[in-house]
């Protein structure tokens, strides 16, 4: 297969050339700083500090064996739905590797120079963003302000990817507060389209069918339960454990064999990916899923486990708001 990337003409932002500023650092001995997207507002903040990698850990890796849908974790900042587009592309290899260059490193014997860059769509233009890998970090826990990996800390793509699309929209702070489908748009070059469950949705099986089919040919696709007008419930948290306001990245539909009935089920994935899961039925710890044989349980790729992953929920909760 050819290169996703070999058809597509990408514009240097800010007339920055990676393979320029690459060279010159590898001929001149020295780490990039982008001089383009300096850190002097965020260093404002009392308890941000901007670290290197290697100023964290001995050993940090672009990526720890191959980019997954639970490598995305939310940080500090409001952006949760540009990270679930981002974990998103992690089930297309065609879209991730027009979005992510894989020949990257953090190897000091292979070319690593403090130089990242990423791909991104916007106004009828795909741009290449050159970014240095300065981070924010928390003063006090020397944990990463920004959006990164928790289960394996050592790993940076996630951090970088968000860094990239900060600088392309003018700073972190223009991340706080997004839609999914703007990151989608940005991310593929693709046409949106919008649902809203409870007003447009009459037939649920066709749509189900409909969601199969989407993920089937690489869609991205995410959900949110609206808060009020007035934004007074934004980020409560429901019974059944979902989030008011929040966006969750949508990375499975399927039906699921239970003795003679065939289950509609949906899995989201919590861009936090910690504690705050589904806690209605079909959830990680359900006893349901011990009426399923094995083969079932993998199939429907279950595992018990505290990651922010919703295993699946039955199809007809979407009535939730």
């Amino acid at each position: 297969m050819s290169s996703p990337n070999k058809q597509v003409n990408f514009v240097p932002f800010l007339d920055q050339i990676y393979e320029d500023i690459q060279r010159e650092c590898l001929e001149k001995n020295f780490l990039f700083i982008d001089t383009k997207f300096p850190h002097m507002d965020e260093q404002t903040k009392n308890n941000i500090i901007w670290k290197r990698p290697y100023d964290v850990t001995d050993t940090p890796q672009f990526f720890i064996n191959s980019a997954q849908r639970r490598d995305p974790s939310q940080g500090e900042l409001s952006d949760c739905w540009f990270i679930v587009a981002v974990a998103n592309i992690t089930f297309h290899k065609q879209i991730f590797e027009r979005i992510v260059p894989l020949n990257q490193t953090f190897d000091k014997q292979n070319g690593y120079t403090g130089l990242f860059h990423f791909h991104f769509w916007q106004f009828g233009l795909w741009y290449d963003v050159i970014i240095d890998d300065y981070l924010p970090f928390n003063k006090k826990t020397n944990q990463p302000w920004c959006s990164w990996n928790r289960h394996e800390p050592d790993e940076f793509w996630v951090a970088l990817i968000e860094k990239a699309y900060a600088k392309l929209n003018g700073g972190y702070k223009n991340l706080n507060g997004g839609a999914p489908i703007e990151a989608f748009t940005d991310l593929t070059a693709g046409v949106e389209q919008r649902f809203k469950l409870n007003e447009s949705i009459k037939e649920r099986k066709q749509f189900f069918h409909f969601i199969i089919d989407s993920l089937k040919h690489s869609c991205l696709m995410a959900c949110s339960i609206n808060p009020k007008s007035d934004g007074s419930n934004l980020e409560e948290i429901k019974s059944n454990g979902l989030v008011v306001g929040h966006s969750y990245s949508i990375t499975a539909a399927r039906y699921l064999q239970l003795k003679k009935q065939l289950l509609p089920m949906i899995r989201l994935r919590n861009p936090w990916a910690n504690e705050i899961e589904w806690a209605g039925a079909w959830h990680d710890r359900d006893n349901r899923w011990n009426n399923l044989d094995l083969n079932e349980k993998r199939r429907m790729s279950w595992q018990n486990s505290e990651d922010g992953e919703v295993e699946y929920i039955y199809i007809y909760m979407f009535s939730i708001s």
